[in-house]
């Protein structure tokens, strides 16, 4: 399937990269980013926002 795919759109396979990042409401300075290796001492977290998320109804 993969080699019909490249023969009618070869630009298909090699252009486009698609990278999901998922993050909580209560999160916030989130950025996604490869480079920064410090970059976890800029997030804050709202504890009130996590609770309310978080309590079973």
């Amino acid at each position: 399937m993969e080699e019909i795919i490249q023969e009618d759109c070869p630009w298909a396979m090699g252009y486009f990269v698609t990278d999901f990042r998922l993050s909580n409401p209560w999160v916030s300075n989130y950025r996604a980013n490869e480079i920064l290796l410090n970059k976890y001492k800029y997030y804050r977290v709202n504890k009130e926002v996590k609770k309310r998320y978080l309590e079973v109804k």
